[in-house]
């Protein structure tokens, strides 16, 4: 988790993290800290929660495990978001779309909540039903 937060661009000014409560060390980064209850609808429930807390805020979400991204390849992506600030920017490579990091723009919680009363689902499952651009993260 600390690599990824050293690798954040200086745009990104705040930085609340969705955990599990029995998630080791999460207090000693002294950050803001939402602990979700992973919801029998899963990661894509909790997410609703929290983003319909600030409706009016975009949203970095990214995975505090992944370590091959950069701070290239953040600001590849809040470039893109910053072109259409309507759109959800998903992060490419190779050409494969991958789940992790996305920007959401302002507004998404209501978007997410249509699909998750209509169905459960993942992630992923939301997105192949949505309208996304791709950033394709270079090498």
């Amino acid at each position: 988790m600390e690599y990824v937060l050293e690798q954040l661009p200086q745009e990104i000014t705040s930085v609340t993290l969705l955990a599990n409560s029995n998630q080791p060390k999460i207090e000693e980064l002294s950050l803001p800290v939402i602990y979700i209850d992973f919801s029998p609808k899963g990661f894509l429930s909790d997410l609703h929660k929290v983003l319909s807390e600030e409706p009016e805020r975009r949203f970095l979400v990214l995975s505090g495990a992944e370590d091959r991204f950069t701070k290239a390849h953040y600001s590849q992506l809040l470039d893109h978001s910053a072109r259409l600030p309507h759109m959800t920017v998903i992060a490419a490579h190779q050409g494969e779309v991958l789940p992790f990091p996305m920007i959401l723009p302002a507004g998404m919680s209501n978007q997410i909540a249509d699909y998750l009363s209509e169905a459960e689902g993942t992630v992923a499952d939301w997105l192949e039903q949505s309208v996304y651009i791709e950033c394709e993260l270079a090498d």
